[in-house]
């Protein structure tokens, strides 16, 4: 289906909430963050979205308010990538590239690969995600949050099986850790490590 051959509804945007207000929502204030939204472009188009995950559900919201457009991805499994899949549905529909999901693979990694990418990396100005080694496992953490499990899909890249997110860690000439490359519901965040 291309965006031409959807229907047209013209449904009034200000009912429940001012345009004044509207306008303070998604104006982007810090980082592309509105108020509740984060503002930013996707396939040359203004979006609108949000997205999350907590205690077995996950969610995206995605407007793409010039072509009067919104998908709502909604999932009971935690660990579902909801963002990845909003981003797709819009792919298709602005025809654009977009990867059907494959299976990944865990594969095995030595303790002494997994113990150089413990640490602290700065993912924002003020959110920092912690690396996490515990009986032989890599753990990612933000804050007092619930800890995610990450597996190895090569030596360097990992993933999660508890939400949508990827890791790729990234070292320098000599071979130390300096940051890695945070991928969740269609953004990619590079975060040095700090510590």
């Amino acid at each position: 289906m291309k965006l031409k051959d959807l229907p047209k509804i013209d449904r009034p945007r200000e009912k429940l909430v001012s345009k004044k207000s509207l306008d303070e929502m998604f104006t982007p204030n810090k980082n592309g963050y509105g108020y509740g939204w984060g503002i930013g472009n996707r396939f040359g188009k203004q979006t609108i979205s949000h997205g999350g995950a907590i205690f077995g559900f996950s969610t995206e919201i995605s407007r793409f308010p010039t072509e009067n457009l919104t998908f709502v991805v909604l999932s009971n499994v935690q660990g579902s990538p909801a963002g990845r899949i909003g981003n797709d549905l819009a792919a298709i529909v602005f025809g654009q590239k977009y990867e059907i999901p494959m299976e990944r693979k865990e594969i095995a990694v030595s303790p002494q690969i997994l113990e150089k990418y413990v640490g602290s990396y700065q993912l924002l100005p003020n959110v920092v995600f912690s690396i996490l080694l515990e009986n032989g496992k890599l753990y990612g953490q933000v804050a007092d949050q619930q800890k995610v499990s990450l597996s190895a899909e090569t030596e360097t890249k990992f993933f999660s099986r508890d939400v949508a997110v990827t890791i790729t860690f990234n070292s320098d000439a000599q071979g130390k850790v300096t940051g890695m490359t945070f991928v969740q519901g269609g953004a990619t965040l590079p975060a040095p490590k700090i510590k």
